[in-house]
């Protein structure tokens, strides 16, 4: 069940994870899978819906696609961060749109908000259209135009949102790829804070990043396997 996401990821970030214990457990009926992180060691298990013990796929979920997309919730849970999060395991994706959307809604709060809009809109129609004085209406009631608005004001920040990330990213991987041939193993490896700070500069060299790291608190040893990427073998 491993193998295929493991290649997948390999090759796209350069990291093999095989020793996360899993478990087939559905809470829910859309839940197709997720990892689990517990602090502060972060100890990690797979949950995963159970008719992927003998499908490949069910409904929109890939068993391949979704296992390696927490595997790199799970190799990234110790670096703490939300911003780039689900930029990265998105990009495990076989869908040129759920790359480049899929991660738009960045926590469970952003979901939250996206179900109570949606819920307060088809409860507000419902309430409204049954009501006697508006059955012979041929316009939509004011509270129904406003939730509608509201929704779609937040469909067109989570998106705008995101094609500013996507962007910053392919210019992450663009200066990285000045310092190294595996770019996107690099940027995988930084954590929120370093990633806005490389953004920050117009142009990048390998004395800029380390100082870049130093500023957001690497430790050695990250620096020393960030720096491994590097063409130049010189130590810092």
């Amino acid at each position: 069940m491993f193998c295929d996401a493991r290649k997948g990821n390999l090759e796209l970030y350069d990291f093999d994870l095989d020793w996360v214990p899993g478990f087939f457990y559905s809470p829910g009926a859309l839940f197709g899978g997720c990892a689990w992180g517990i602090p502060p060691h972060y100890f990690t298990l797979f949950i995963l819906r159970p008719s992927f013990r003998t499908r490949d796929k069910w409904y929109i979920y890939g068993r391949q696609e979704l296992m390696a997309h927490e595997m790199c919730h799970a190799v990234r849970f110790p670096l703490e961060a939300d911003k780039y999060e689900e930029m990265f395991a998105y990009q495990t994706s076989t869908s040129s749109f759920r790359k480049l959307f899929g991660p738009m809604v960045r926590s469970p709060k952003e979901t939250y908000i996206l179900m109570a809009l949606i819920a307060a809109l088809m409860g507000t129609q419902v309430w409204i259209y049954s009501q006697e004085y508006v059955k012979n209406t041929y316009f939509l009631p004011m509270p129904v135009i406003i939730l509608m608005a509201m929704m779609l004001g937040y469909f067109a920040f989570l998106m705008l949102r995101q094609h500013l990330q996507n962007k910053s990213y392919q210019r992450l991987l663009g200066m990285l790829s000045e310092l190294t041939d595996k770019p996107r193993a690099v940027a995988f490896r930084l954590n929120d804070k370093e990633i806005d700070l490389v953004l920050k500069e117009q142009t990048l060299d390998r004395d800029l990043f380390g100082s870049l790291l130093d500023q957001a608190g690497a430790g050695g040893l990250r620096k020393e396997v960030l720096f491994s990427y590097f063409r130049c073998k010189e130590k810092l």
